[in-house]
């Protein structure tokens, strides 16, 4: 019955195929008006929605950055010179604790307080027990904003551990404010030794109120912000089970919800960089008033919609079919005849047609004679490509920035008399400019390995008996050319995790021999092993790779690219050894050049 049916709708003519289809257009606009108000209250509220989103989000970030700018005072506080100066001498000396250090600490601590209280600053506390203060220093705190001392421990305990990093505690922000606390360290002789706590309040309400400004026909908004269950701050009076109801009950984005101070539009987000949630809260009342007239701006679109339905039906299905389905049958034909045209569409040209199906037709045309080129050219730009990509490779390892610093540490160094750290500084300068070297891409395997010599006579002058090494290679291969500075790095990478991560004795043993067509580069090391698939795992990110695990990769990129897929770097583990080895294409011709 149903092919009867297609078949019968295939027979109709052109027009009366119009009718048919303007019919259904308007049957299905008709249900759809059954369900416009449900469509109409989810449109909206996500209008109303990304409206408040886009300033949440605006005054999300900028609360995050007046947090971050909380926290460079703080960094400027701990380090700073004099301040650093006066508590180190009470540190080392609290003896010499006197009136007036203790009246110059105080000075400094206010001077920071009225030069950055505009930051949202509600007071700042310096904790050091041999001050004379008690039992703390600090600024002005008004008698609301005083705490027990047991807060004042757990601040101190949160402050802990962290080596010196601001920390946040928000747990006391309902009844105290929210704080940052973090240890001084000593930065002189990089000792970094306690030299004391700061504690910086912070004022929530000033943070919200000149970070959040929405307002709107729907009313000015309300802000809360949360960490968990602890609330940080808020705008507007909330109960401890009013902010247990909004965290229960936005389980999405936004929603409506009431608490005891009325109904409300929320919307959720959250405070770059700290995580804490954000919520904006708008009187539900108005949203509901702009509602009522969305759905009028909804039915009004919807008759209009209806209108454009049937003009279009009628005149684009007339017309447009017939050069539609010339454009698709003819790219189908140009994908079944490997990127050609017969030559039968000559004739049925739209070169002098100026309007859309003539514009599409001539670039169909104008991209099939560019593909049809780009297919013999292919393989000449992949091998461009190819070149591109091991320069840009090769370019990670290329740090000009070095040469001052070298000539200026060679130059402190000799004024010292150090005649040891001058030589090493040398042939490290010698390395970086063999290894920048722009006039070849490839080193004889002899010239790599005097390169390695080199880097490791500056590795023996500073482990001295704890390094030993040991290299054989056919002599018959020195002369052989190959990407150059891939066997260094494995040196340095076995020296890195057996010296100086463990700090224990090493033996290098460095091989270079040939098995039938195919040349082995082999560097062995004592005192450290590889991760299993370690290659794979770096280059899938799942483990993180630092200057090592990136030096890994470059070179086995490097040969894959040179060589081919067959080729490369090979990591494991041989009789409590770590093994790397290369494996390289023997070269045909005599002159020893891939």
């Amino acid at each position: 019955m149903f092919q009867k049916m297609t078949e019968k709708v295939q027979s109709m003519a052109m027009r009366k195929k119009l009718y048919l289809i303007v019919i259904i257009s308007i049957g299905i606009l008709s249900i759809s008006v059954l369900f416009s108000f449900f469509l109409l209250m989810n449109a909206y509220n996500k209008l109303l929605y990304k409206t408040v989103a886009d300033s949440l989000s605006s005054s999300a970030a900028k609360i995050s950055d007046e947090l971050e700018n909380i926290n460079a005072v703080s960094t400027s506080m701990i380090s700073d010179k004099s301040l650093q100066q006066m508590l180190g001498q009470v540190t080392d000396d609290p003896h010499s604790v006197s009136t007036t250090l203790n009246f110059s600490i105080y000075n400094t601590l206010e001077t920071y307080f009225q030069q950055f209280r505009y930051n949202h600053l509600s007071y700042l506390i310096l904790d050091n027990n041999s001050l004379l203060t008690e039992p703390y220093m600090h600024t002005y705190i008004r008698s609301s904003q005083k705490f027990p001392d047991p807060v004042y421990r757990n601040l101190l305990k949160s402050a802990q551990g962290h080596q010196g990093r601001a920390v946040w505690v928000t747990e006391y922000s309902s009844s105290y404010g929210l704080f940052l606390v973090r240890e001084i360290r000593r930065i002189q002789d990089v000792k970094l030794d306690t030299l004391g706590t700061l504690i910086i309040n912070v004022d929530t309400s000033s943070l919200l109120e000149n970070s959040s400004h929405y307002s709107s026909q729907f009313g000015k908004a309300s802000y809360l912000l949360t960490e968990g269950s602890d609330m940080i701050g808020a705008s507007e009076k909330l109960t401890a089970d009013d902010i247990r109801m909004i965290q229960e009950k936005l389980s999405a984005a936004y929603g409506m919800i009431s608490v005891s101070q009325g109904k409300y539009f929320v919307v959720k987000n959250k405070i770059p960089f700290f995580e804490w949630d954000f919520y904006s809260l708008i009187p539900y009342n108005s949203v509901f008033n702009s509602l009522l007239a969305a759905q009028i701006l909804f039915f009004t679109a919807l008759a209009a919609s209806l209108a454009a339905a049937i003009f279009l039906s009628r005149y684009f299905i007339r017309t447009l079919m017939v050069h539609l389905d010339r454009l698709i049958h003819k790219i189908r034909l140009f994908g079944e005849n490997d990127g050609t045209l017969p030559d039968t569409f000559q004739t049925c040209s739209y070169a002098k047609r100026n309007d859309e199906f003539g514009i599409l037709h001539q670039n169909f045309d104008n991209m099939a004679d560019q593909i049809h080129h780009l297919i013999h050219v292919n393989y000449q730009n992949e091998l461009l490509m190819k070149d591109a990509q091991i320069k840009a490779l090769e370019t990670q390892i290329n740090p000009h920035f070095l040469y001052n610093t070298l000539e200026s540490i060679n130059w402190r160094a000799k004024d010292l008399g150090e005649q040891d750290i001058s030589r090493m500084v040398e042939s490290l300068g010698y390395l970086l400019r063999a290894a920048l070297s722009q006039k070849s891409k490839t080193f004889s395997i002899r010239q790599e390995l005097e390169f390695v010599n080199c880097y490791l006579t500056i590795q023996k002058i500073r482990f001295a008996d704890q390094l030993r090494i040991g290299i054989e290679a056919d002599e018959d291969l020195m002369d052989i050319q190959i990407p150059k500075l891939i066997i260094q790095p494995l040196a340095e990478n076995a020296i890195h995790y057996a010296l100086e991560e463990i700090m224990d004795e090493c033996y290098i043993q460095i091989n270079i021999f040939r098995e039938n067509h195919l040349i082995y580069i082999e560097v062995k090391n004592s005192g450290s092993q590889f991760e299993e698939n370690l290659l794979n795992k770096l280059k899938d990110e799942r483990i993180k790779p630092n200057g090592f695990g990136i030096g890994l990769l470059n070179i086995n990129e490097r040969l894959k690219l040179t060589f081919g897929n067959e080729y490369g770097l090979t990591l494991y583990n041989q009789d409590n050894l770590a093994a790397a080895s290369i494996r390289l294409p023997y070269p045909e011709d005599k002159g020893g050049v891939f």
